[in-house]
């Protein structure tokens, strides 16, 4: 099946038909939401990291001038600094390169040049890749926070319009028809019938307090808004749902599920150096350095490294974690595909559901409308009196509130069910 823009795409994108408004109270939205705030932190985070690793020919520039050559007094006497410009760059095949140029400065301003030096030091087990591994896993899940964000913030938008629109609707007419009871109550003489109206009115009563408390809570220009605001998200959610996929289609790539697949390469990497906790990683270095004065050139070739001789079992527990690492790595990606297959048959089921409820909506206006029908042709013969047509009638407005509550849980539903299926490439660098 063809899916179109799905719902990333369509989400995320400016239609041409939005109004100033709308894109105001979005935009409000996402400045004021802390989520997309911290997502957005978490995104800039990741990419820095990445960076560290991905663009290793873009070097440090240091400047040091501490340590005992700093700038100062030693035993009342001026000590003239030695500035050393250090050019480096990190992770060039798994090793450092360290470029380095002293400079002296003394007592009468005169800059001497030290002795100009190059190095290159690496570990002798290097765990480069699996370093860019959980870098990029953790890049490709604060992107697709930073998405998630957005698009939660925009359907939520879209949502409470739905919600403002029914509330202040259901406040207009249940505030018109406890008008309606109140009058018709005052006329009854009925023991019976009056006691039938008290229990209407008592029940009209409810849902004024109710959609009242709600209307309080809404952004207040939902609540002004309500109406115009209402025509606009439903052209906007008609194109969001253009496309909306069946039952059957393929889900595309979650990229958690992406990070997930990266993490467990990684934990695998790192398995197969279980022993490294165990063992010395020494730390190999390669230098050359000319000295000015005599004009001659000398290198040199370096083996560090440091060991725990006795520790209190930190090592075993590290290459215990090496090893069962992958297991459990392996485990939560499974589990992350069931809860997704699991979650998206719920949904779709959950939908079909809401789809019964607005069928059987559907025919119970169609009922109530007949029964106004019915009652306002037995008024105008004479049959009934106006109070029994007015309590019809009351009965249809509520039918149809509820129909349109029905069909708004239903779209909520269906663009629920459409982000499942948005089309992310956030992940991809």
């Amino acid at each position: 099946m063809k899916m179109g823009v799905l719902a990333a795409a369509m989400f995320l994108s400016a239609s041409a038909t939005i109004s100033a408004d709308w894109n105001d109270l979005q935009s409000r939205r996402l400045a004021e939401s802390v989520q997309y705030q911290q997502a957005t932190i978490q995104v800039k985070q990741a990419e820095m990291r990445m960076a560290q690793i991905d663009r290793f020919y873009v070097p440090y520039i240091v400047i040091d001038a501490s340590g005992q050559d700093a700038l100062g007094f030693r035993n009342g006497l001026f000590q003239a600094p030695v500035i050393t410009a250090d050019l480096r760059f990190e992770n060039v095949l798994g090793a450092d390169l360290l470029m380095q140029l002293p400079l002296e400065i003394g007592t009468e301003s005169i800059v001497n040049l030290g002795n100009p030096r190059v190095s290159v030091s690496r570990k002798l087990f290097e765990e480069s890749k699996s370093k860019e591994l959980r870098a990029f896993a953790a890049l490709v899940r604060a992107r697709s926070k930073l998405a998630e964000t957005e698009l939660d913030v925009t359907v939520g938008l879209a949502t409470d319009v739905l919600d403002a629109y029914y509330s202040t609707r259901i406040l207009e007419s249940n505030r018109r028809d406890l008008g309606v009871l109140e009058l018709v109550r005052s006329t009854t003489r009925d023991e019976q019938d009056a006691r039938e109206l008290n229990r209407r009115i008592l029940q009209a009563r409810r849902p004024i307090l109710l959609a009242s408390s709600q209307c309080e809570s809404l952004d207040p220009g939902l609540r002004e808004g309500a109406a115009a605001l209402y025509e606009k998200a439903h052209a906007e959610i008609a194109i969001w749902l253009a496309d909306m996929p069946g039952i059957e289609a393929d889900v595309p790539p979650w990229p958690e599920l992406e990070a997930q697949q990266l993490e467990l390469a990684a934990a695998e990497r790192e398995s197969a150096l279980a022993f490294l906790p165990y063992i010395p990683n020494p730390t190999l270095t390669a230098a050359i350095e000319y000295d000015l004065p005599t004009e001659t050139l000398s290198w040199s070739v370096s083996i560090s490294f440091s060991v725990d001789a006795l520790d209190r079992g930190e090592r075993e527990v590290a290459a215990y974690l090496r090893k069962v690492e992958p297991i459990t790595q392996h485990m939560e990606l499974e589990a992350l595909v069931r809860s997704r297959d699991r979650t998206i048959k719920s949904s779709w089921r959950a939908l079909e559901i809401l789809e019964l409820e607005k069928q059987l909506q559907a025919l119970d206006l169609e009922d109530a409308r007949d029964e106004v029908s019915r009652l306002s042709a037995l008024f105008e013969a004479g049959f009934i009196s106006q109070e029994e047509l007015l309590v019809g009638e009351i009965d249809e407005s509520i039918a149809e509130l509820d129909e349109v509550k029905t069909k708004h849980d239903y779209i909520k539903q269906q663009l629920n069910i459409l982000q499942y299926y948005r089309t992310n490439q956030e992940g991809d660098t």
